[in-house]
């Protein structure tokens, strides 16, 4: 005989009939899926709970410190606390394999009725909407986790998500080449993605920094020290050596069939193929930010002064704004954007002390103030919707007009000095994504 949970007696056949024989691969395969669903089946719901929120809580841990790890002083502690909690979750996980089935035999053989009789009878469906719930549980959890560590729960730009680099190395530029965002760096770092969340790090062949990449004619340059170019963007190869005393590349663009690289003295290269290059002449002013568009080359540097070309060979000198050229500190134009036949700029002030800037302008040569803020900016991308993002010095900003723009403090609402600076942002396939220093990405 044996009893019920009402402290009734049964005949055991009756029992075997009401409540079943416990199954023992059963019970194993259930805890092996999911910890706790063999406990739930042998009508053990306390201890199902306990498994399932123990190891649910090892894995939520996990998730959120491996995103979380952004400095090297805390790399190594964080890695042998991961370490640990990984093998404490095997080894519970194993446990409670072994725990089910050594209950489901102990059942079996002490004639035990299951404790709830809620959990008697319709086995087949109970289990199955027993494995969703758990698995929604996982999907919370696993959401919960995604949002960007670094970002603080109170951030008001929360829409923007960390993507994992990958590196540490810090990020000079990004560009999208309607294919895929390709991003380099220090150390030679060549980063590519074709969603903006999972990235691949491929050899560069350097470890000189990166500062700048295009794509045109089916092949990709990448500039800095050298010059490197690539038909697949994963094998590289160094086709212009640097050459004392001309200082290194820090811009490079595509149009009119050709390649244009640029350096902050001014001086400018062309290459038809991106890897027979040609020094062709040299701006009367220093560039800094390099854009073909609306079928020209536009190259601004200090002062607001900068040179144009319709055929990247012949240029000619213009003035942006008459405003910043006639100061006795010069400004200075970090990056240019084009869409939809707007221009805008990123202005950084004199020697990082006075305060940065956004210009706009219909034709790349006449150019409008129409923000003044206390960081500077190093990078500005805008889509055609007239959307844009400026990224800088401790700082994001966004307007969804070119006009109009709200500022952030990337060290108010960051949770890592990692966060410092972003470098350079780009817009492609619907996001706009912003790399910086120590390998950070953000993605909105």
């Amino acid at each position: 005989m044996s009893k019920t949970p009402d402290n009734e007696e049964i005949d055991d056949n009756d029992r075997v009939k009401k409540y079943g024989v416990k199954r023992l691969i059963i019970a194993g395969l259930l805890s092996l899926f999911f910890p706790g669903l063999g406990q739930i089946y042998n009508g053990q719901v306390k201890k199902a709970i306990k498994f399932m929120l123990v190891l649910t809580g090892a894995y939520s841990f996990v998730v959120y410190v491996s995103n979380w790890i952004t400095s090297f002083f805390f790399e190594l502690l964080l890695v042998f606390v991961i370490g640990f909690v990984v093998l404490f979750t095997i080894v519970i996980w194993i446990y409670n394999i072994f725990d089910s089935i050594l209950n489901a035999k102990r059942i079996n053989r002490e004639k035990i009725v299951i404790e709830y009789r809620f959990w008697y009878g319709k086995k087949s469906i109970k289990y199955i909407l027993i494995s969703l719930g758990v698995l929604l549980l996982v999907v919370l959890v696993i959401k919960t986790n995604s949002h960007s560590p670094l970002l603080k729960k109170d951030s008001p730009f929360l829409n923007w998500e960390y993507s994992n680099s990958g590196t540490k190395e810090s990020l000079r530029s990004i560009k999208y080449t309607g294919k895929q965002f390709i991003v380099v760096g220090d150390e030679g770092v060549i980063l590519l993605s074709s969603n903006g969340i999972n990235w691949d790090r491929v050899n560069s062949n350097t470890i000189e920094t990166l500062y700048d990449v295009a794509y045109g004619n089916e092949r990709y340059v990448a500039v800095g020290r050298n010059i490197l170019t690539s038909v697949d963007a994963k094998t590289w190869t160094n086709v212009y050596d640097f050459q004392k005393g001309k200082g290194d590349f820090t811009n490079v663009t595509f149009g009119d069939g050709k390649f244009v690289a640029t350096r902050y003295n001014g001086s400018i290269a062309i290459s038809t193929d991106g890897g027979n290059w040609r020094e062709i002449s040299k701006s009367p002013n220093s560039i800094t930010g390099l854009e073909f568009a609306d079928n020209k080359f536009i190259a601004i540097g200090d002062c607001a002064k900068g040179v144009t070309s319709n055929n990247g060979i012949n240029w000619t000198s213009f003035i942006a704004d008459n405003e910043t050229a006639n100061k006795s500190y010069c400004d200075f134009f970090t990056s240019i954007n084009y869409s939809n036949g707007r221009y805008i700029a990123a202005v950084k002030g004199y020697d990082d002390i006075q305060f940065g800037k956004v210009f706009v302008s219909g034709d790349g040569l006449q150019w409008k103030k129409v923000i003044e803020f206390g960081d500077n900016p190093n990078g500005i991308a805008i889509n055609d919707k007239g959307e844009a993002v400026a990224v800088g010095s401790r700082m994001l900003l966004e307007s969804k007009d070119t006009i109009n723009w709200k500022s952030y403090k990337l060290d108010k609402y960051s949770n890592s000095t990692d966060m410092d600076s972003l470098e350079s942002v780009a817009y492609g396939n619907g996001k706009f994504i912003a790399v910086g220093i120590r390998g950070v990405i953000l993605m909105k």
